[in-house]
């Protein structure tokens, strides 16, 4: 499955606030990039919106032909665009994109003797993680806010959620509302506090599916 994964955590979580953080949420050193084993696949935060940007691309290409793969170019969109702002918020520590309620529950845990098992994350909600981001500076228009609130709530929702029923969806926004998305997730990527940690490789990934992708919704 795309979207199967396996979440690791790590055992050296009393070494500081920052990097105690970083190694139980599976995000020191050793799992930087995607580590392939017999066993497991795992992912960072960049790869997970790398590998997102890269499914827009896989499936765009074929929306003419297959049109229900509107979904997972719906879903992988807002993976990215998710991902990428998660990368921009979170911070040194990674308690920036965590739910106000859990940031503090880990902060309390911290600051204990660490006896007890530390608390699990949540994420904050994709809203209030659009308003942080937005306070560190991402700008989009009225326009594209728009069309990132319709992605989120009007059809990755909708799509995560599945009821039965049957659902039509115009196709015509389509495009625009994935094209702002992707155009987030550029900007987003591009900033200072993601950038460093872009190798060469990850940085050609990223531009190459972007450019495939617009121009495969380009020409619906």
């Amino acid at each position: 499955s795309y979207l199967s994964s396996h979440a690791g955590r790590g055992k050296d979580a009393a070494n500081g606030r920052a990097f105690g953080l970083a190694i139980v949420l599976g995000r020191g050193r050793a799992a930087r990039g995607v580590i392939m084993t017999a066993e497991f696949v795992r992912f960072d935060e960049i790869e997970d919106v790398l590998i997102s940007v890269e499914l827009v691309h896989r499936v765009a290409v074929d929306l003419n032909k297959q049109p229900s793969l509107w979904k997972w170019a719906i879903v992988a969109a807002h993976a990215a665009l998710q991902g990428s702002i998660v990368c921009v918020v979170s911070g040194t520590a990674g308690f920036g994109a965590l739910s106000n309620q859990s940031a503090t529950a880990w902060l309390s845990w911290y600051d204990s003797d660490r006896s007890t098992p530390p608390p699990e994350e949540h994420m904050a909600d994709f809203a209030t993680l659009l308003k942080r981001a937005r306070k560190k500076g991402f700008s989009v228009s009225v326009a594209q806010l728009k069309d990132i609130k319709r992605l989120h709530s009007d059809f990755r929702n909708s799509f995560a959620h599945f009821t039965p029923k049957s659902w039509s969806i115009e196709k015509a926004g389509l495009p625009r509302i994935v094209n702002a998305a992707l155009e987030a997730v550029e900007q987003l990527m591009a900033r200072e506090e993601v950038n460093y940690k872009m190798t060469g490789n990850r940085k050609r990934r990223l531009s190459k599916s972007i450019a495939g992708a617009k121009s495969a919704l380009a020409r619906l």
